[in-house]
């Protein structure tokens, strides 16, 4: 799915480190399903303090259908309490973060949770 939408390569570090994570409980993965199969991704990295929501993605035949929103709130509920940073690409979906409660903080976007 990160590969349709254009963000990572056909190997890359990234996925030797998200695998590394999973297999220590320091990150989460959610997905959102459509049509019988998932079409929404996103991980986040568990901090001592905050999280970082990243590779959000959403098959492109999928776009514009409230599932990118979705699978985000999703990744929310399973995190803990407190600041959550968002890493995207620079200059994109900043409209869409904004539409979700993230504000630019520097180079990130950033959100509170109160579980």
């Amino acid at each position: 799915m990160l590969k349709a939408n254009g963000m990572v390569g056909e190997f890359e570090s990234f996925y030797l480190d998200l695998s590394h994570r999973m297999r220590h409980g320091t990150v989460r993965c959610a997905g959102v399903s459509a049509d019988g199969k998932t079409v929404a991704v996103a991980a986040a990295v568990l901090g001592e303090s905050a999280s970082l929501i990243s590779a959000v993605a959403v098959l492109p035949k999928f776009h514009r259908r409230g599932l990118g929103t979705a699978v985000v709130r999703k990744m929310e509920r399973m995190l803990p309490s407190g600041t959550v940073y968002i890493l995207r690409e620079e200059s994109k979906n900043e409209a869409f973060y904004d539409a979700l409660g993230y504000k630019p903080c520097g180079a990130w976007a950033q959100g509170k949770l109160c579980n």
